[in-house]
């Protein structure tokens, strides 16, 4: 499929991270729609800044992702990897906004063609999920 880019998120506290991988365990697959592929030539069609998710529990707050940034390029194909626990699926369900409790994105940005999906309300990410991001386990 023609604009598709598949990446495979991890959990690097704070800093960037792009390394490819051979094998994945948790894919996030995002697609430009086709008003936003003209759009999306020149530019990111995901990037997610400084993105904070935390668990709070009766232990205290676990900070799973605090500051995780990358970006992914129209076409490109690039595969984040971690250890087991470093928060590769927690970085997939809050970019397409599907964590549980206690789980919540605290801060940062996740921006699709151009809009910040840590913004939208659930129907306006609905509209986004399943159709234009998803994920693969």
């Amino acid at each position: 499929m023609d604009g598709v880019v598949s990446r495979q998120p991890s959990a690097v506290r704070g800093q960037e991270r792009d390394d490819v991988a051979r094998s994945v365990s948790a894919m996030v697959t995002i697609a430009p729609s086709p008003a936003g592929l003209q759009s999306a030539r020149n530019e990111q069609l995901l990037e997610v800044r400084d993105l904070k998710t935390h668990f709070f529990t009766r232990k205290g707050v676990a900070k799973v992702l605090d500051g995780l940034s990358f970006h992914v390029g129209k076409g490109e194909i690039v595969g984040l990897v971690g250890e087991s626990g470093s928060g590769k699926s927690v970085t997939g369900f809050s970019i397409v906004r599907l964590l549980k409790h206690p789980g919540r994105i605290v801060g940062g940005e996740v921006v699709f063609e151009g809009r910040d999906l840590t913004k939208l309300s659930e129907e306006e990410i609905q509209e986004i999920r399943g159709k234009q991001v998803s994920m693969i386990f």
